[in-house]
């Protein structure tokens, strides 16, 4: 039995996050690649994982992108998935840092489909002090900065409202003790954001000199 499921976007109507041919891997623990929309690959990622549960190889869904779906692209699409290989987003390479004067502006990027990874990519090392928000844990990179700050939260436009206070706020973020380590996810505790991270589950893994946040957060 495969461990992963491949949705490929194989039909498009009217107006859709992207084209048919993108595909995404979804594995019980994780995500590669992004097939857009929010609502459309959050409902994706649960089917797919809902087969590999099963041991489901294949299975086709026609999606309506409007107001059932919690989406206002109002277009549709057809969406396959299989367990033989698709190919998938590359991972984003980061750019070069160019040189920066001052302190690092403060960033809040929302989403890590790929705009949110493709921003990061692009945002110079050192230019930004980044924070990183996304409903969904699993939706983050395999590997990401240790100089980004990564928020799972549960109410995005909750803590949206409230981020401006919390940067303002003393205790910001800290860093994770030991060389190679992440940054941690602790800022002050906003309404709609996941609990801050607390012992073993608070540091970043780091087998490789950086990593992402450990699951259980």
């Amino acid at each position: 039995m495969s461990d992963a499921i491949y949705i490929e976007i194989t039909a498009t109507r009217g107006s859709t996050p992207r084209d048919a041919g993108t595909a995404m891997k979804v594995t019980a623990q994780d995500i590669a690649g992004t097939i857009g929309g929010g609502a459309l690959e959050h409902q994706a990622i649960q089917t797919a994982r809902e087969m590999l549960a099963k041991g489901r190889a294949a299975h086709t869904l026609k999606i309506p992108l409007g107001p059932n779906l919690g989406q206002c692209c109002g277009g549709a699409v057809t969406l396959s998935f299989t367990d033989q290989q698709r190919e998938t987003d590359p991972q984003p390479v980061a750019m070069a840092s160019p040189t920066t004067h001052g302190a690092p502006q403060q960033l809040w990027l929302w989403g890590a489909g790929h705009v949110g990874r493709a921003v990061v990519a692009a945002a110079p090392a050192g230019a930004f002090d980044l924070t990183w928000v996304d409903s969904d844990i699993t939706r983050f990179p395999a590997f990401v900065a240790d100089t980004i700050t990564v928020v799972p939260a549960r109410d995005m436009p909750r803590l949206a409202l409230r981020a401006r206070r919390a940067r303002a706020a003393p205790g910001g973020a800290g860093r994770a003790a030991g060389p190679g380590a992440g940054r941690l996810a602790r800022r002050p505790r906003l309404r709609g954001a996941a609990p801050a991270p607390r012992g073993p589950a608070a540091v970043w893994k780091s087998t490789t000199g950086s990593g992402r946040p450990d699951q259980t957060l």
